[in-house]
């Protein structure tokens, strides 16, 4: 009449997979204080050899922003620049009324 398979906690019970089993399906080897030892100076001159890299890599970057700067013109001493005592000398220098077409729609400009 009554079989355990039909009560729904032995139905939950029977589709949850048991942890423990898969625990000792998977042997975890183990090692010994001298292995250890030796993945850790592995990791640390793995560690060491990737700073040095990003280090070398910093110091090109900022050499070549260092070049880069360095050819840059000095724009001080250019001898093209408009000199001027005043604001309304250097307006009149900057000024190019000659070149400018004339404008046909200043209302479109409003």
């Amino acid at each position: 009449m009554f079989e355990a398979r039909d009560h729904p906690f032995v139905e939950k019970a029977l589709k949850k997979p048991d942890k423990k089993a898969n625990r000792a399906a998977i042997p975890v080897p183990k090692m010994t204080e001298a292995e250890l030892r030796r993945r850790r100076e592995e990791e640390e001159a793995m560690f060491l050899k990737r700073a040095e890299e990003a280090k070398k890599k910093q110091n090109r970057l900022a050499s070549e922003e260092y070049v880069k700067m360095v050819l840059v013109s000095n724009t001080n001493r250019d001898d093209s620049i408009i000199e001027a005592r005043n604001v309304e000398e250097a307006l009149a220098k900057i000024t190019v009324t000659d070149s400018l077409p004339v404008d046909r729609h200043p209302e479109k400009r409003v």
